[in-house]
C-alpha cells in the first residue's frame, strides 16, 4: 500500500508539480541557474575581451602617435631642405613591436671615411671623440631611446661601421681600427650594438660578387647625378680615376646599395626594422631599386653628419 501510494503521489507530481522533470523541480531549478550563471559568465568574458581588446588596440594607437609626432617634429629641425614626412610603415611597425612585445630595431649606417687621416693629423696624430659624436650619441639618440622606453618598448640600436664601397676612399686599416675603437670605448649605452658592416652582412652580402649588368633599367639622369657625386667625392683625395672610369663606378655603386637595400629587408631584418639616417634621404634612393617602399622606414629624426671633423668642411 504504501509503495502504490508513493507510485500515484510521484505521478501526480510529474503531471502537475514538483516531480524531477518538472519545471519547478529544485533540481531543475539549480540546473537552470548553473546553466544561466554559465551563459552570463561566458558573455561578460567576451564583452570584457571586446572592450580589452578595443581599449588596447586604442591606446597602442595613442603610443603610436605620439612617438610619431614626436619624430616628426624633430624630423622638420633637422631638415633643412624640406621636412621628410614619415611614412605610414614606421606607424605599422610600431604597433607590430607594441602588440607582439618584439623590441624595435633601428639601423644607424656611420660612415667611416677616409677623411679621417686629414683628422687625425689635425688631432696630433691621434682620433679623439668630437663633441658632435658625443652629442649625437648621449643626446639625440639617447632621446629616441628614452622616448620608446618611457611607453614599454625594448630597442636594440645597431650601428655599423661602413667603408667605402671603393679603396680608394677607405681610410688605412690602422686608422679604422683606432677610430672604431675610440668610439666604442667612449660610448657606452647598453641599448647600442655597434658591429662592423662585415658582421651585419653576414655571408648574405658580399660586394665582389655583385654585377652591374643585373640592374633594372636606370634613368641617365640619375646616373649623371651618381657620377657628379663620385667626382666631388674623389677629387679630395690623390687617385687615378679617369673621366670614362665614373660612370663604370657609378654603376657599380648603385648596384651595390640596390643589393644593399634587398638584404636589409630579407635577410638581416625580416620582421621588420627603422633606418635612422644620418645623411641626406637621398643616399638611399637606390636602395629602393629592388625593394620599392625601403625608404618608408627611414626616420631621419637626428643631426646629419656627426662623425664630419668641422675643419675639414
Amino acid at each position: 500500500m504504501v509503495a502504490v501510494a508513493q507510485m500515484v503521489r510521484a505521478l501526480r507530481c510529474e503531471r502537475r508539480g514538483w516531480g524531477f522533470n518538472s519545471p519547478r523541480s529544485p533540481q531543475n531549478h539549480r540546473y537552470m541557474k548553473k546553466l544561466i550563471n554559465k551563459i552570463k559568465y561566458k558573455v561578460k568574458g567576451r564583452i570584457f575581451d571586446w572592450i580589452f581588446g578595443l581599449e588596447g588596440k586604442k591606446m597602442s594607437k595613442s603610443i603610436v602617435s605620439s612617438l610619431v609626432e614626436e619624430w616628426q617634429g624633430l624630423t622638420k629641425r633637422f631638415n633643412p631642405k624640406g621636412p621628410w614626412r614619415i611614412r605610414p610603415y614606421v606607424a605599422s611597425y610600431l604597433t607590430k613591436c607594441l602588440t607582439c612585445g618584439q623590441p624595435v630595431d633601428i639601423l644607424i649606417q656611420w660612415c667611416v671615411t677616409k677623411m679621417l687621416e686629414e683628422r687625425k693629423i689635425l688631432q696630433g696624430g691621434q682620433i679623439i671623440l668630437t663633441s658632435d659624436e658625443r652629442s649625437f650619441f648621449y643626446e639625440d639618440l639617447k632621446k629616441i631611446i628614452e622616448g620608446l622606453k618611457k611607453w614599454g618598448l625594448r630597442v636594440n640600436i645597431y650601428v655599423t661601421f661602413n667603408l667605402s664601397n671603393f679603396e680608394s676612399g677607405r681610410p688605412s686599416t690602422e686608422t679604422t681600427v683606432k677610430y672604431k675603437k675610440m668610439i666604442r670605448e667612449a660610448i657606452q649605452l647598453p641599448d647600442i650594438i655597434f658591429m662592423d658592416d662585415a658582421e651585419m652582412w653576414d655571408k648574405n652580402f658580399d660586394i665582389n660578387t655583385i654585377k652591374t649588368k643585373d640592374l633594372p633599367e636606370i634613368k641617365e639622369k640619375s646616373v649623371e647625378f651618381v657620377i657628379n657625386q663620385l667626382k666631388r667625392f674623389f677629387s679630395q683625395f690623390k687617385n687615378d680615376y679617369k673621366e670614362e672610369d665614373f660612370k663604370q663606378l657609378a654603376l657599380r655603386k648603385i648596384a651595390i646599395e640596390a643589393e644593399e637595400g634587398r638584404v636589409l629587408v630579407e635577410k638581416v631584418f625580416p620582421d621588420g626594422f627603422l633606418l635612422v639616417p644620418i645623411e641626406d634621404p637621398e643616399r638611399y634612393d637606390f636602395f629602393n631599386l629592388y625593394v620599392p617602399d625601403f625608404k618608408d622606414r627611414l626616420v631621419p629624426a637626428v643631426p646629419r653628419y656627426p662623425w664630419r671633423y668641422k675643419e675639414l668642411y
